[in-house]
């Protein structure tokens, strides 16, 4: 009876032992796969949310700077004429006011400045707009670098305009001290050139503490952080100490990909690493301890060794109910994670628990929620004019493409309306820009309501531009006579008074729409000095 006790004991310790080595190694196993799997999916996600965030401000930089060098371009005929003293000061007045204007709405912005080719005018011609921090708006800096002081290999002090002139496109510059507002900044510049003659720079500062601020904020697990490199993986911001590590020693081909995880010793501890690229140059790093990323791993071994000594007579049961119990969730989130790689960010995963996997998920399905907000929110930014609401400058000239692309497969009507708000700077000039932003919101307001606001683009300071396809010549003269009426018609203390030239796309007399554009331009400025010998212009009753 001993014996056959014995062995029924023996059998069943035995049968325990490896059910319990078995089932609890594979579920360690299959756990510590999962969760690797998982947190360098929370890595990558996190590193590209704050991507996002961080290019958000830097694309806003850039489409300012781009905006004032394109109204640069287009109003510059002639270089010679900057020699010409009037002329260049009437350009110089128009390109103070965009910018001014530009700076004060774009986030982030520190200071904003134009300098033209010295020899084409002189060595401090220009101007330099920096923000009082004060009053949140920026003001003239009559401190200007004298570009004659300094040779064009002193990046130092004039690196911000001889390093995009040299290069011949847009440029994002790497942190440094501006010699004039002292701040340390970034700045975004773009080299203007007319007929191949180098006119000038145009450039945005952002003080570097917008990005660190963001770059600061991003914990992960217990002691996780980020900061940022240099374009050769240089450290160059980290609110925790990196001083042993100048620069990252990571292979800059395996960077392409965004879902490596890269293994990294710092600080004497072993790191899993997030990078991303941002828009201009820079990598964000994300990065935890591999210690704090397997704390629930080592806290599930510990467990199965106790259970294994103190529960050996019971855990088969508990054995296959906690595996049931993990490896449940772990499906969900393996699942889900497949679809967020797949692009579907309109997902749910279904985790009860409590334990570590539960706020996993918790914390995955909060993430993916972000990320849905700010991919939604980065589109519309990119789509639609921030103070008007209608479309901007950027879906102006998608629409453009389209409608030749429409043309291209039969289209043979299409109106162009260009529209100018007259009056704007006395506006601004005599009751604030806040008044000023009020006109140019009802302008945008009057626009939609009349052509549709799928129709309406906001493609400059004061301007903006409506496409109407299929639209012939009667119906044009309809469309503008109820616009006129429903500007004639505005009751207020502040009235908007617009300058309007269209033109109808006939393909026997235009073959292009920027020859359609030209012509409804030119009626416009017609129209506008018109107006002007009437004395008409936005004004107060």
């Amino acid at each position: 009876m001993r014996s056959i006790a014995k062995k029924l004991i023996t059998l069943i310790l035995v049968t325990t032992i490896i059910t319990i080595l078995t089932v609890g190694g594979l579920a360690i196993y299959r756990l510590e796969v999962s969760m690797n799997r998982d947190s360098n999916k929370i890595l990558n996600l996190t590193c590209e949310d704050k991507t996002h965030e961080l290019n958000s401000t830097l694309e806003a930089i850039e489409q300012s700077v781009d905006t004032i060098a394109k109204f640069a371009v287009d109003n510059l005929e002639n270089p010679d004429s900057l020699r010409n003293e009037a002329e260049f000061d009437y350009y110089v007045e128009h390109l103070y006011h965009l910018s001014y204007t530009v700076a004060n709405e774009t986030p982030g912005s520190n200071s904003i400045y134009f300098r033209f080719n010295h020899e084409l005018t002189n060595s401090t011609a220009g101007f330099f707009l920096t923000k009082d921090y004060n009053t949140g708006l920026h003001s003239i800096n009559a401190e200007k670098t004298d570009l004659s002081k300094y040779p064009a290999n002193d990046t130092n002090n004039v690196g911000w305009y001889y390093i995009p002139y040299n290069s011949g496109k847009p440029t994002w510059l790497k942190p440094y001290h501006n010699v004039v507002s002292e701040d340390l900044v970034i700045s975004y510049v773009n080299p203007i050139f007319v007929k191949d003659v180098f006119i000038g720079v145009v450039g945005m500062d952002i003080d570097f503490s917008v990005l660190t601020n963001i770059v600061d904020d991003i914990l992960l697990y217990e002691t996780g952080f980020s900061f940022l490199t240099d374009s050769n993986l240089a450290v160059i911001h980290s609110k925790e100490d990196l001083s042993s590590v100048e620069k990252m020693d990571v292979e800059s081909s395996r960077l392409e990909s965004d879902d490596i995880i890269f293994s990294y010793k710092i600080n004497k501890r072993l790191m899993k690493i997030s990078f991303r690229e941002l828009s201009n140059g820079m990598y964000l790093a994300v990065t935890a301890p591999k210690t704090e990323i397997n704390k629930s791993l080592n806290t599930l071994v510990t467990q199965v060794v106790i259970m294994l000594v103190v529960l050996t007579a019971i855990f088969t049961g508990i054995t296959i109910a906690i595996t049931h119990r993990i490896v449940q969730p772990l499906k969900s989130i393996t699942n889900a994670a497949n679809e967020i790689a797949n692009g579907n960010l309109d997902i749910d995963i279904d985790c009860n628990s409590n334990d570590e996997v539960g706020v996993l998920a918790k914390a995955m399905s909060e993430t993916v929620k972000m990320l849905k907000i700010r991919v939604d929110y980065i589109e519309n930014l990119a789509k639609l004019d921030k103070l008007t609401g209608i479309y901007n400058n950027t879906s102006y000239q998608s629409r453009v493409e389209e409608i030749e692309d429409e043309v291209k497969y039969g289209l043979t009507s299409y109106a162009v309306f260009i529209i100018d708000l007259n009056g704007l700077k006395s506006i601004n000039d005599s009751f604030g820009h806040q008044a000023g932003n009020e006109l140019i919101i009802e302008t945008a307001r009057i626009i939609s309501s009349v052509f549709g606001n799928e129709n309406s683009y906001r493609i400059g300071g004061d301007e903006f531009a409506v496409i109407l396809s299929g639209c012939d010549n009667a119906s044009s003269k309809l469309f503008y006579s109820q616009f006129e009426k429903r500007i004639k018609g505005q009751k207020g203390k502040i009235k908007p008074k617009v300058a309007v030239g269209y033109e109808v796309f006939n393909p026997e007399l235009f073959s292009s729409y920027d020859e359609v554009f030209k012509s409804a331009d030119k009626k416009m400025y017609e129209n506008k000095e018109l107006l002007k010998s009437k004395g008409i212009n936005s004004k107060v009753n």
